[in-house]
């Protein structure tokens, strides 16, 4: 199938809106609303159309409870520290969250290279 180029979530929002003043307004909404929940968003996180190993490692921090938790710290990565490397994209930051929320980093390693 075809790749998506990784692009950054201000360029996406640009693909998006159409133009660069509802952008900028898209942007701005996200900003106020991101402040009311104690969230300063990244607007130049790289962008990726399918994390699928964020979305399996939901699942399985599920298994233990976790889920919400474990998608709270991969939020707070990926929108406020993403253009840092935290994408919730990269393993590496899969994994730091489930440390961060107390799930077993070698399970989750384990789960993530496995075909489940």
């Amino acid at each position: 199938g075809k790749r998506h180029k990784p692009s950054t979530w201000h360029e996406s929002l640009l693909g998006y809106s159409g133009s660069e003043a509802k952008r900028d307004e898209a942007e701005r909404g996200l900003r106020m609303q991101g402040q009311q929940a104690g969230i300063a968003f990244d607007f130049n996180v790289l962008t990726h159309w399918q994390p699928i190993d964020s979305q399996r490692l939901l699942l399985w921090a599920g298994r233990y409870g976790k889920q919400e938790e474990f998608m709270s710290a991969l939020n707070l990565r990926h929108f406020e520290r993403g253009s840092a490397g935290e994408s919730a994209s990269g393993r590496h930051t899969l994994l730091a969250a489930a440390e961060e929320v107390g799930l077993d980093v070698e399970g989750a390693r384990s789960f993530l290279e496995s075909d489940e």
